[in-house]
């Protein structure tokens, strides 16, 4: 049983939907990120096939001290494409953030994957593009500070 998890590599602003007349349907806006195999800690390249993906985990900044703590949500999918038209998981339905404990205005969610997806032979090894759409966060100050996609082997 081998396990690791693929992760952004570095800080993304997100584009918050709360102003927008459609925010509730979240729109079509979503941010893409790139997750690629993490190798600090002698991490594992996810194979190609065979592999379950557990959960993603995300941790989002609000840089907006007017939102309050209550209503920060989120939903994702992923491609295996840059471009976003060759989709692999999702959408996930509008997922509730809880508020962290330590860092003011950071929102964090765990959201459950449960498949077993073929890289298609356009997809590249380790790399995986999710795309992120957010509401409740403050107008363009939203940052994705972690997003974190988990798999093993059984």
């Amino acid at each position: 049983m081998s396990s690791g998890y693929l992760q952004n590599a570095a800080d993304a602003t997100l584009t918050d939907h709360q102003s927008s007349a459609d925010a509730t349907a979240y729109s079509n806006d979503y941010a893409k990120i790139t997750l690629t195999t993490h190798t600090e800690r002698g991490g594992l390249s996810m194979p190609s096939g065979g592999a379950r993906w557990s959960h993603v985990e995300l941790v989002i900044e609000d840089e907006s001290a007017d939102t309050g703590e209550l209503d920060h949500a989120c939903k994702v999918f992923f491609t295996w494409d840059s471009a976003g038209d060759d989709i692999c998981a999702g959408p996930s339905s509008s997922v509730e953030m809880v508020a962290g404990r330590g860092v003011q205005y950071r929102y964090m969610c765990a959201i459950d994957m449960d498949m077993k997806p073929v890289i298609p032979s356009d997809g590249a090894v380790d790399t995986l593009y999710m795309w992120v759409a957010t509401i409740g966060f403050g107008d363009e100050t939203a940052t994705l500070k972690r997003a974190r996609l988990y798999w093993y082997t059984d």
